[in-house]
């Protein structure tokens, strides 16, 4: 791939990169573009891959339908790319607004209070402010096939708006996720976190700490990892599966059906907050191999669980 280079000085630069660049058989130009100092006006090409840095000032930079990089710097910058085009995005360190196009795109705002609205394609968003604002629309006229998921990576306490899938959080620091009404899929980073799926049919993972997962509604799959975690399926039959660590298992009336799949006599215990007060109020019946524990229109079946293993010591209520 060749490349071409434009630069701009101190001042405010204005580029249009109206030629198309064609080696070969197809548009393998790389065109790189620097603003340099002052606020810019940078127009990458249309067909060829563009790579455009704003530099310092407060810079305006567009992106073709091809491959695109686009980095604002300081200042508060505006980055666009076309609808067709697959993009990265990163802010910088002011009050920046990123649009992406319809291809999937890679969103950073940066270190400001900024402004991020993907396209149709499953994207990624990085946020490391609760002020970030996410924009995800959906429009039905043209929308005929589901979108691929996006994701949200947050180094902050986040909920998902009402358009989006999936939330990783990142980072060290002690912080939540909240779903929303869609089939989520939540992550926690390996500190203490509380996740919760809300409505849908979530998977919610814990991570290394000592997590809190509630699935709300839905059916839920709840994945502790290590760490002394706590998990409530909530409403909806869900899985729960605690993991490494002395876990707590919650349950109330009206929960559905759970599967528990990695409960440890003497380990982890189960905690019953509506429903039953005490353990002789439990109608628990051997089912092959496993152990079911109903009451209060709730099943709790424990997998690869002996009766024999199991009495009042195992519970908490």
């Amino acid at each position: 791939m060749a490349i071409t280079v434009l630069r701009g000085g101190a001042r405010n630069d204005k580029f249009m990169a109206e030629a198309v660049f064609i080696l070969g058989s197809g548009y393998d130009t790389l065109l790189v573009m620097y603003g340099g100092g002052g606020d810019d006006e940078i127009r990458g090409s249309f067909l060829n891959p563009n790579r455009i840095i704003g530099g310092t000032g407060s810079d305006t930079l567009t992106g073709g339908s091809n491959l695109n990089t686009l980095i604002g710097g300081s200042g508060n910058d505006v980055l666009n790319t076309w609808q067709g085009s697959y993009s990265v995005l990163q802010g910088g360190s002011g009050r920046d607004r990123l649009t992406g196009g319809d291809n999937g795109n890679m969103l950073d705002g940066g270190s400001g209070i900024d402004t991020m609205q993907g396209g149709d394609g499953g994207d990624i968003y990085v946020v490391d402010r609760a002020e970030d604002r996410i924009i995800e629309t959906y429009r039905p006229y043209y929308d005929t096939d589901p979108d691929p998921a996006d994701l949200v990576r947050s180094s902050v306490s986040w909920r998902l708006d009402s358009l989006l899938e999936n939330l990783t959080l990142t980072g060290s620091g002690r912080i939540n996720g909240t779903g929303n009404t869609l089939a989520n899929e939540i992550y926690g980073n390996d500190a203490r976190n509380r996740l919760s799926g809300a409505g849908g049919s979530d998977t919610l993972r814990g991570g290394a700490g000592n997590d809190r997962l509630d699935g709300g509604s839905g059916r839920d799959r709840l994945i502790g990892e290590g760490g002394a975690d706590w998990l409530s399926g909530g409403a909806g039959n869900d899985t729960l599966l605690g993991g490494r660590g002395h876990d707590t298992f919650v349950f109330a009336e009206a929960d559905g059906v759970d599967y528990i799949k990695d409960f440890t006599d003497g380990v982890d215990r189960i905690a019953i907050t509506s429903g039953a007060a005490r353990f002789r109020e439990l109608e628990i019946r051997q089912k092959g191999e496993d152990l079911s524990i109903h009451f209060a229109e709730t099943t709790i079946i424990l997998e690869d669980t002996a009766r024999a293993d199991l009495n009042s010591g195992d519970f908490l209520f």
